[in-house]
């Protein structure tokens, strides 16, 4: 075991800690003397002695541990779990840590916190690999899961860090976002005294709708086959939905004109995108 652990504050005893508390009875002899040497005021100068408390309290225990990393289609993933109990009962427990060692050069190398949810045995954290210093194919990583008490007393488990095994055998898989439904179309606002071109996107993606990070009207000429305009959507209350409009006079379309078709055009955040061609509805 390490002799470095996270230092715990000092923590007051609470009857709901599951320790023993045993007083232990006054003899009454002993004590000091007065001054003189005399005895006269009996063994406790004429005072009672408080009476003296023994705290018995067991340390916590680890019961099985686990730490290692997997890729989630965003990030690597460091995932650490404990499975802890304490013989004064398992709400004696008060916190669990891991502290992760590089056992190649014997240093510390960071610690990270773990939770209790509904099952007061299971503690676990997950922490996204860009907020760590932490290495997903460096293989000489340990853990240290360590349970503390109330009272500071603290239990432990040291197991390896399960990493990816191959570089060249590790490859991200993203999913390709999805448009599966659109609009594109112009008509007459008399408020404005202008027409207003409106394009509108349904999306999703397999690795989650948030996975989505842009969506595009690209305008074309088919009769010409040249862009003729591009707008960016935005997305909206509803995570699926994309939109955005403009006035005619700030674009290079013509209302009249039928031979517009629209790319409507979803990126996740690394790239992979999808395209719905539509016509454009004009007058």
């Amino acid at each position: 075991m390490r002799t470095k652990f996270l230092a715990l504050p000092f923590v007051m005893l609470v009857v709901t800690t599951g320790c023993i508390y045993e007083e232990v009875p006054n003899t009454g002899d002993g004590g000091a003397e007065p001054h003189d040497g005399s005895s006269e005021y009996g063994g406790n100068n004429g005072y009672e002695e408080e009476e003296e408390v023994v705290v018995y309290n067991e340390a916590p225990y680890v019961i099985d541990a686990y730490g290692g990393v997997y890729w989630d289609g965003y990030d690597d993933i460091w995932a650490f779990e404990a499975e802890v109990d304490d013989p004064d009962g398992v709400y004696d427990i008060v916190e669990v840590w891991a502290d992760v060692y590089d056992e190649y050069n014997g240093d510390y190398v960071e610690s990270f916190e773990l939770f209790s949810d509904s099952a007061p045995y299971f503690w676990a954290s997950e922490w996204e690999g860009s907020s760590t210093s932490l290495d997903p194919f460096y293989d000489q990583y340990t853990v240290d899961l360590v349970v503390y008490d109330a009272l500071g007393d603290y239990g432990y488990e040291t197991v390896w860090v399960e990493v990816y095994e191959d570089e060249e055998e590790y490859v991200p898989v993203n999913s390709t976002p999805e448009v599966y439904d659109g609009y594109a179309g112009v008509y007459w606002d008399s408020w404005a005294d202008d027409d207003v071109w409106v394009f509108e996107a349904e999306v999703d993606d397999p690795d989650g709708v948030y996975d989505v990070v842009e969506v595009w009207a690209d305008v074309y000429d088919e009769y010409s086959g040249t862009l003729a305009d591009y707008f960016p959507l935005e997305n909206t209350s509803d995570p699926y939905f994309w939109s955005t409009e403009w006035f005619n006079s700030d674009t290079y379309l013509d209302p009249f004109y039928d031979g517009y078709t629209v790319d409507l055009v979803a990126y996740d955040e690394f790239g992979d995108y999808d395209v719905l061609t539509i016509w454009a509805d004009t007058y």
